[in-house]
Order: structure tokens, then sequence, then C-alpha cells
């Protein structure tokens, strides 16, 4: 008989409060051995120039937490190609890693609420908007619509796979939530869309991370919810913490999970068995 599979589960390990202000995103970077943060700052969709990006040593330790500065309402972070990547309310910024310096802003005409960002393997970089229903794609120097309509309604959480992108979609305000609170899947060959298990409603998703087992680790922004997903068993809820459960980063390697709470300005460290 073969050995139960160890139940997924989080042990707090530290958390950090100290320079962050509405952290929405983090993003590990295995070269430099660091977190990289978005703070909001104040409402998302105000054009202030308060918002920035910290980095965060692995133990908790601020390293920066003034990184990059001038931004906005940063969101979503992800990091592939020597950039760090944030969705920025109306535009997508490119950070050059080694230098901390802005190597580009990518504007997205029509974009109201550009929130999770996701680097494919091919270094295609993706770019929910959730307020249009929108997937954006910067290819090749250019940042354009790649996706949208009803079939992706609230697009919040990416993952970009292998042969495919993966939605969690928020939808908490939709009084059927069957549709709108999802988790979908898009062929990048044909841009069909098929749910990744079902259409049953899961919650007000935000972030979307494999747990390098074959599953997913979910979080619910306004329950404060974290959950653990599969394809066999559908979705369970791991932990409760407060309002504001963000779009964490989960270290496969390291069995380590980062997860920002927005609402209470942290930076919470778990690690998992």
């Amino acid at each position: 008989m073969a050995p139960a599979e160890t139940p997924f589960a989080l042990q707090p390990v530290w958390e950090l409060s100290e320079g962050i202000n509405r952290p929405e995103s983090v993003a590990y970077d295995a070269g430099t051995n660091a977190l990289y943060l978005s703070n909001i700052v104040g409402n998302g969709t105000d054009k202030d120039g308060n918002g920035y990006i910290a980095k965060v040593a692995v133990d908790g330790s601020s390293i920066d937490s003034t990184w990059v500065v001038g931004l906005d309402g940063p969101k979503g972070v992800d990091i592939g190609n020597g950039k760090l990547y944030a969705a920025d309310i109306d535009q997508l910024v490119e950070i050059d890693l080694a230098t901390a310096q802005i190597t580009a802003r990518y504007p997205a005409a029509g974009a109201k609420f550009l929130n999770d960002v996701t680097v494919a393997p091919d270094g295609s970089v993706y770019v929910s908007d959730m307020n249009t229903a929108t997937v954006w794609r910067l290819s090749g120097g250019s940042f354009e619509k790649w996706l949208e309509g009803d079939a992706i309604r609230s697009p919040n959480g990416l993952f970009a796979e292998a042969g495919r992108l993966l939605i969690a979609a928020n939808g908490t305000a939709i009084e059927n939530p069957g549709n709108a609170r999802y988790l979908m899947a898009i062929s990048y060959a044909d841009k069909s869309v098929t749910p990744l298990r079902d259409t049953v409603g899961i919650g007000g998703l935000d972030a979307i991370e494999p747990d390098g087992k074959g599953g997913y680790i979910l979080s619910d922004w306004g329950a404060g919810k974290v959950m653990h997903y599969t394809i066999e068993g559908g979705a369970r809820e791991v932990l409760t913490e407060s309002q504001g459960t963000a779009d964490l980063e989960y270290v496969a390697a390291q069995r380590m999970l980062y997860l920002p709470v927005m609402m209470s300005d942290r930076l919470v460290a778990y690690s998992t068995p």
C-alpha cells in the first residue's frame, strides 16, 4: 500500500509589517534569493505616485523598503527575463532586477484595473484586467489585448503553465457565482477556455499558485482565506486570516508560502510539510 499523502498545511514562521503599506503581491527571485512586494498605498486606482516595491529577505528582514518608488497602485508582480513586471492600474511596468531601474512602461489603452501578472515559460507576460474582462500580453516588445469577453469575467489571479494560462476570478458582487468566481484554463494554441474542474463557485479568488505536486494554492481576498485545491477534491480551506489575503507566492523548493495581507499591512511567511 502506498503511503498516505501528507495533507497540505501551513505553519507560521515570521511576519513583517515594517515598511509595508497595502501590500498586494509578492514574487520570489532565486537569483537574488529575495522577495519583491508591491505596495499600493491608499486607493488602488489613484494615480498618485505613492506606490512602491519593497525588497525583503527570506528570513523576514527588510532589505530595502523602497526598492523602487514612483508607481501609482502596483498590484500583481512576477519575475522573468531578468525583470520584475508590475501591473500598475493601466500600464505594465518593467523593472531591471540588477539595477532597480524602471526600464519600460507599457500602456494598456482602455484598461481600468490591471491586476495580476505572470511570466510564461516562453517569456511572454500576461496581465489580467479584472474590470474589463481582458487579458493582455506582452510579447516581442508589444503589449496588446490577448483575450476578452464573458468567458473570462472578473479575471484576477493568473499562472502561466507550459501549454495553458490559468485564471482565478474574483466576481464577489455577482449574484450567480457559477461562472464568475471560477478557475479556468486557456489554451495558448487556440485560446479555448475550459473549467479547470467545474464551474461551482469557490470564492472571491485572488491568487492561484501551483503546490509543486499537481495541485494549487488559492486565496480569497474578501473572506481572508487560503485554500488548497486539487482536481480530485476541489478546494479545501487551510488558513483563515484577516481580510485582504492577496497575491501569494509559493516556493516549492523551500516549502515556503509568502502571503501579503493587504488590509492589515503585513507579509506573513508559512512553512509547509
